[in-house]
C-alpha cells in the first residue's frame, strides 16, 4: 500500500527531494544523498544516479528481469515518462520488483539524510532479495518463480 502511494507520489515528480526543497527556499544538501554528485531530483535520485544503476543492475541481472537494467531504458526528461514506460514493460513481476526497488532507493536515501547510514549497493540489493522473499511468504505470488526462488545465485 505504501509503495503504491509512494510510485504515485514519484511519477508525479512530488517527492521531497533537494530540488523541491530548494525550490521552497528550504535549507538542505544539495546534492544526491546516495553519489553525492549531482543535484538530487528525483529523475536523477532514481534513474541517473550511479548508486541507484548499481542497484538496479544488480536487480535486473540476478532476477532475470532485463527491462529494470539501465541499458534497456531509453533516454527519458521526465519522471512520469519513465516510470510509465518501466510499468508498461515486461510483466506484473517485473512491476512489481520496479516497485520494491524504488520503495528501498527512497528509504535508503532517508537512511542517508536522516540518520547518515549509507548501505553499499550489494548490501541495499540484499535487502530488495530479502524483502522479496518476505513478500513471497506473505503470499506475495505475482514475484514467486514455480520451483525456484526470485534472485538466481
Amino acid at each position: 500500500m505504501y509503495q503504491t502511494t509512494f510510485c504515485l507520489v514519484a511519477a508525479a515528480n512530488k517527492l521531497w527531494t533537494a530540488a523541491r526543497l530548494q525550490l521552497r527556499g528550504c535549507k538542505n544538501n544539495y546534492f544526491c544523498a546516495l553519489c553525492e554528485r549531482n543535484l538530487e531530483t528525483a529523475m536523477h535520485l532514481f534513474v541517473e544516479c550511479p548508486y541507484s544503476q548499481e542497484v538496479w543492475s544488480l536487480v535486473a541481472i540476478r532476477a532475470g528481469c532485463l527491462n529494470l537494467h539501465p541499458s534497456h531504458w531509453l533516454p527519458e526528461h521526465d519522471m512520469e515518462d519513465w516510470f510509465c514506460r518501466l510499468a508498461n514493460q515486461g510483466t506484473k513481476r517485473a512491476h512489481t520488483l520496479a516497485i520494491l526497488t524504488l520503495w528501498c532507493l527512497w528509504k535508503q536515501r532517508n537512511a542517508v539524510v536522516f540518520r547518515d547510514s549509507k548501505k553499499s549497493a550489494q548490501s541495499l540489493f540484499t535487502e530488495i532479495k530479502d524483502t522479496c522473499s518476505c513478500w513471497i511468504s506473505a503470499g506475495g505470488k505475482v514475484l514467486a518463480l514455480p520451483g525456484s526462488s526470485m534472485f538466481s545465485e
